[in-house]
């Protein structure tokens, strides 16, 4: 762990940033994802069907008092009896569920913006005992129809988390962004991986436009990192996408008992704390919208506002956006895997149609496909909970939907199929 300190002279030695391309097939760089993201919706059950998404979508399409924007417009004067609306996906596990979602906004005109986690084992690399990063290069092609989709694509910087590895981060930093831009990407902002209450920092931090005090962080072997060394201005990046400001307190005891606050294991206090009520970093929208679950949402005012509802629905959420006055700006902050629900580990998300990928653009296939009788399964696990009572009707259709969802998934072992199979037999009795 690095812990804060005074800032003091002090030569810092951390290791070069090496990197290194793996020649892998972008099926199997697709299906690594997953099955590592499969977790989330079990044993976890933390994701949504991509329906619920577009769902989603299609109210935000309705909302005539608000203007949808990438989170790079964020600061730009508002537009007459408007608010402003922008969706932030942090891609830290889930590149698959991104890409799909990245075509459902494409199909509804929605602008967002993604942001690329550059160490995440899941997709995008990993580093190997000799600190080595190996960079799964085959995933640039789904980058890139991120950014064909209309999407603004930007880097999820995690820069200490690698200086916690013994690597220089902020060489990584610009190695990646670098990287990026080679490969065909329009960089022109960052969005710091959280990170205060493990490091003490947050990683926009490392740009000097948002290090407003002289600092350096001492890591737990005693190597120390000083903040604020990169420059915005010279790596052509126009924003960090949080836009924050800092609201320091002046007593280490108020900064102490946040950044423990937040490592404890209440994710309501974590997030009331973090998002609403922050003596650290005030953020710069008016009102965060924060997905964390099935249907499970955040919405928190910024800077100890008047308002914070925990585990809201998509209901609540759409209560609190129509009755949005004008004149303020709102981000939607999801992280894709809580729309990547998956019955198996081998499988892609419910919703979607994701095949192998071409490096020829022309043949390229990822399409997408609602499937209704999928969401029906999801809801029916909620309904046997409040001992649903079916009739023979029901029943008949439900079997037929189960024998064309079978022939589909014909080897399926998934335990909601076992489960819905064995609720018809007994209520057949």
């Amino acid at each position: 762990m690095i812990i804060c300190s005074k800032a003091v002279k002090r030569e810092m030695i951390f290791q070069t940033y090496r990197v290194v391309s793996l020649d892998e097939e972008i099926t199997k760089a697709n299906n690594r994802c997953n099955e590592r993201c499969f977790p989330f919706s079990y044993p976890q059950n933390a994701t949504n069907l991509l329906t619920s998404y577009v769902t989603l979508l299609e109210y935000l399409k309705g909302c005539k008092h608000l203007e949808i924007d990438t989170i790079r417009n964020m600061p730009n004067p508002l537009p007459n009896g408007k608010s402003r609306l922008m969706i932030r996906h942090d891609v830290d596990h889930d590149l698959v569920t991104a890409v799909v979602m990245s075509y459902l906004e494409k199909i509804h005109g929605i602008p967002a913006s993604y942001y690329l986690h550059h160490i995440s084992p899941y997709y995008y690399g990993d580093f190997d005992s000799e600190g080595v990063f190996h960079r799964y290069e085959a995933m640039a092609r789904n980058y890139l129809t991120i950014q064909e989709n209309g999407a603004e694509v930007g880097l999820h910087v995690d820069a200490l988390s690698v200086y916690e590895k013994g690597i220089d981060g902020m060489q990584a930093v610009v190695t990646e962004i670098e990287w990026l831009r080679s490969i065909g990407l329009t960089i022109r902002g960052t969005a710091a991986h959280g990170s205060a209450p493990y490091y003490g920092a947050e990683n926009f931090e490392i740009f000097k436009d948002h290090c407003s005090q002289e600092r350096i962080l001492t890591r737990s072997d005693g190597k120390e990192v000083k903040l604020g060394l990169l420059s915005e201005k010279e790596l052509n990046l126009d924003y960090e996408a949080n836009f924050p400001t800092f609201s320091y307190s002046k007593n280490d005891k108020v900064l102490s008992a946040y950044f423990s606050e937040l490592l404890q294991n209440d994710l309501e206090k974590h997030l009331y704390r973090y998002l609403h009520c922050n003596p650290y970093t005030i953020w710069g929208q008016d009102y965060t919208v924060w997905l964390y679950g099935r249907n499970r949402w955040v919405i928190a005012a910024t800077d100890n506002g008047n308002i914070f509802h925990y585990d809201a629905s998509i209901d609540d959420v759409f209560n609190f956006l129509v009755g949005l006055r004008p004149g303020y700006r709102v981000v939607i902050h999801i992280h894709p895997v809580y729309y990547g629900l998956r019955l198996l580990p081998t499988l892609y998300p419910i919703g979607s149609c994701l095949r192998a990928i071409s490096e020829d653009k022309k043949n390229e296939s990822i399409v997408y496909n609602a499937v209704d009788d999928i969401q029906m399964l999801a809801d029916l696990t909620n309904e046997l909970e409040r001992k649903f009572v079916m009739t023979d009707r029901k029943i008949s259709n439900l079997e037929k939907r189960m024998r064309t969802f079978e022939q589909v998934y014909e080897k399926m072992t998934n335990h909601w199929i076992f489960q819905l199979r064995n609720l018809l037999i007994r209520w057949r009795k």
